[in-house]
């Protein structure tokens, strides 16, 4: 029997309403949660930027033992892998204003975990600044909100297989975050990760090193991250919940020999995981 992969409103089904607002706006959240052997890493965690985001948008929360429910039912036969969530403001009509009462479509889907090249995690990724450019919005900056053309777009303009992340800047050229990534550039000892209180998303492995600092002697600064401040770092590394945090060995003509501050914080979190490498 195949294991079951997906659950609409709790339900095994594909379908999801034409009208429903996710489609049709982007109105609605999503979080990507990493599996390994069963446990949801950082489940907590998702599930309070979830929330965060419902508040922002003006969203119902969704019931956490409803959606733990989901997950333990779609983990069930496959204890690995990475459950994307997805809530929205469920089916509405043609127009931006919202009739109410909402009623909340949950989309959860179990995908396989990522097979990542070997050298990824021991020689560190290629990365490479985007062209386009993120809005800026405070409104929306830090959730991680169904709206993801700019990272599209920008994971479109490249298809050199060599480039293994692009990194974007907003429109007043302050680097904010990869495409899928955070972004985190030590110099001199001390860790920066940019401000992300204009656009960016507040991502859950980015919190977790952002706490991790202080019991490792390591000092944060977070705000305006430049260009350059990238390109004169000791070293440098990017980080997701799926994919955990990744050493950068080169970004655009700059090479990073250094390693040594990202290696501390990966073991003190335990990243990488027991993820199933491949071969490189």
């Amino acid at each position: 029997m195949e294991s079951l992969n997906l659950l609409v409103n709790g339900e095994p089904t594909t379908s999801v309403a034409v009208a429903d607002r996710g489609l049709q706006f982007g109105d609605g959240l999503f979080e990507s949660v990493r599996v390994i052997d069963g446990q949801a890493r950082y489940w907590d965690s998702h599930m309070q930027r979830l929330a965060r985001g419902c508040e922002r948008l003006r969203l119902p929360i969704p019931g956490a033992q409803v959606l733990a429910k989901d997950r333990d039912r779609l983990i069930r036969d496959e204890p690995n892998g990475v459950l994307k969530i997805l809530w929205t403001a469920g089916p509405g009509g043609r127009g931006y204003t919202r009739a109410l009462p909402l009623f909340p479509t949950r989309v959860m889907i179990r995908y396989p975990l990522p097979m990542l090249p070997k050298s990824w995690c021991e020689l560190g990724l290629t990365l490479r600044f985007c062209d386009i450019r993120l809005g800026i919005n405070p409104g929306l900056a830090g959730i991680k909100h169904l709206n993801r053309l700019e990272q599209v777009l920008a994971a479109a303009e490249s298809n050199d297989p060599a480039i293994h992340e692009g990194l974007l800047m907003d429109t007043q050229d302050r680097v904010i975050e990869g495409i899928i990534s955070n972004v985190f550039v030590i110099k001199n000892n001390v860790v920066y990760t940019p401000s992300l209180a204009n656009c960016g998303v507040e991502g859950i492995m980015r919190e977790h090193v952002l706490e991790a600092l202080p019991a490792l002697g390591l000092q944060a600064h977070i705000g305006d991250l430049t260009k350059d401040d990238c390109l004169t770092a000791d070293e440098m590394f990017v980080c997701n919940s799926v994919r955990g945090i990744l050493p950068v060995a080169c970004l655009e003509s700059r090479r990073f020999q250094q390693r040594a501050v990202t290696q501390r914080i990966q073991e003190h979190l335990s990243e990488p995981p027991p993820v199933l490498w491949a071969p490189s």
